[in-house]
């Protein structure tokens, strides 16, 4: 089951690197081939947990990168907020066993376009493109 979603995350992000939209993901149920696939139903937390998981693994390479001694204020557009955030905050939380030592939050802000993620350590604000990092880690 992991390495399948492994498969499905890598393709979404070539899909996203090569700007194809991605309406919906699933899984059929028994291996019939296409025309089965394409009847099942696809359950959309699918969809949400693949993107989750890569906005955690961008969101770790940030943070490494930055190498930040303080707090880390993450800001990304508000339709994004729900994947960087992860099902019931679990990218938060995973953030903040992975870097205990730093007070890490997660919050909305429009002002950060949608392809973006931004930053704010003390007085300094950094913005990554979402793309070179997807590039880099994929």
């Amino acid at each position: 089951e992991h390495k399948t979603l492994l498969i499905l995350e890598q393709a979404l992000v070539y899909l996203e690197l090569n700007n194809k939209k991605v309406i919906r993901v699933g899984l059929p149920e028994s291996g019939e081939g296409i025309n089965e696939y394409l009847s099942q139903i696809h359950h959309p937390a699918l969809k949400h947990k693949l993107h989750s998981a890569i906005a955690l693994k961008l969101l770790k390479k940030i943070i490494r990168e930055c190498s930040c001694k303080h707090d880390i204020e993450i800001c990304v557009n508000n339709k994004r907020l729900s994947e960087y955030r992860g099902h019931c905050n679990e990218n938060l939380h995973a953030l903040r066993e992975i870097f205990g030592d730093k007070k890490i939050t997660i919050k909305c802000d429009n002002r950060v376009d949608l392809n973006s993620v931004a930053i704010n350590l003390d007085k300094e604000n950094l913005h990554f493109l979402r793309q070179e990092l997807l590039r880099e880690l994929y």
